[in-house]
């Protein structure tokens, strides 16, 4: 039998992979599915923030924006302009306890956001409308609430690029 000898270096950089990764998932809920009809794709487009249902947590808002913009925007795909309108709001954000995600772990702690995405043409008809929502459990040292915000923006985006 042939042994197999495992280096502490790397034993040490697949702890170090493990603890440093944040358990965080996403997920996309259609409220109104996509209706383009007859219209071409998108070209450009526009993000606007509008009234929340939770008030404050203006970072996390900002750092959702940020993303998907860079996700849809910056990428390329579209470029600014309102042929498709994108409105977000918060409806509901738990930041969680990061002391309890870094102690206890399993999912205690836990914090998660969901962010409702209406979908409107240049005349403002509605196209379509999506909650998504991020969660983070865990981490190193409990993990960082922005890990919850960056995958509730990868959501959005992954649905945007699907259907318009």
């Amino acid at each position: 039998m042939v042994g197999v000898r495992f280096s502490p270096v790397a034993a040490s950089l697949v702890l170090a992979a493990a603890l440093l990764a944040a358990c965080a998932s996403g997920t996309t809920t259609v409220l109104e599915p996509a209706a383009r009809g007859e219209q071409a794709p998108a070209e450009t487009l526009r993000l606007v923030s509008v009234e929340d249902s939770v008030p404050g947590h203006q970072e996390f808002k900002q750092a959702f924006a940020a993303e998907l913009r860079e996700r849809l925007i910056d990428d390329g795909r579209f470029s600014e302009g309102g042929d498709l309108i994108v409105e977000y709001r918060v409806v509901q954000l738990d930041e969680g306890s990061r002391a309890l995600r870094y102690v206890v772990g399993f999912g205690a702690g836990k914090g998660a956001l969901i962010i409702e995405v209406r979908y409107l043409n240049a005349e403002g008809e509605e196209l379509g409308r999506i909650h998504v929502g991020g969660e983070i459990s865990g981490g190193l040292f409990g993990g960082g609430f922005s890990a919850a915000v960056d995958e509730a923006a990868r959501e959005a985006a992954e649905y945007t690029l699907a259907n318009f």
